[in-house]
């Protein structure tokens, strides 16, 4: 968990981070929401830290999932120019029931995503991974 001083630098990292994990197989699963938590002995809890849980927790695979809130106001602050979209998706999340969330793409991360998947099915057809990775 990272926390970050506005929803449009989560998405910022996110995207950067997705784009470059390191390693050409691993892929990231992100949740990004924002709003009030409480911090205590270095830690975050509340209820916004169990709606990005759940938001997190919503993508199948990898990938980028905002809330309402995130998809908002990145776009306030970049406009339609920046170059990153939010695809709406409905999902039931776990004791929230039904919500709107983004799915985060960019033709940068599509082109990731595509290379990461055949790195991870690479990897698997050479009997190098175990199945839980692809």
């Amino acid at each position: 968990m990272v926390a970050f001083k506005t929803a449009s630098d989560a998405v910022s990292f996110a995207i950067d981070f997705e784009e470059n994990t390191g390693v050409d197989y691993i892929a990231i699963r992100v949740g990004i929401n924002s709003g009030d938590v409480e911090i205590r002995e270095n830690d975050i809890y509340g209820l916004n830290v169990n709606f990005t849980s759940r938001v997190q927790h919503a993508l199948p695979e990898g990938g980028i999932l905002t809330a309402n809130s995130v998809q908002r106001d990145f776009n306030k602050r970049y406009g339609d120019g920046s170059g990153v979209k939010f695809i709406p998706r409905e999902v039931d999340l776990k004791s929230f029931g039904k919500e709107t969330v983004y799915f985060v793409a960019t033709p940068r991360l599509l082109k990731t995503r595509q290379e990461k998947f055949k790195a991870r099915q690479a990897l698997l057809e050479a009997k190098k991974v175990p199945d839980w990775l692809v």
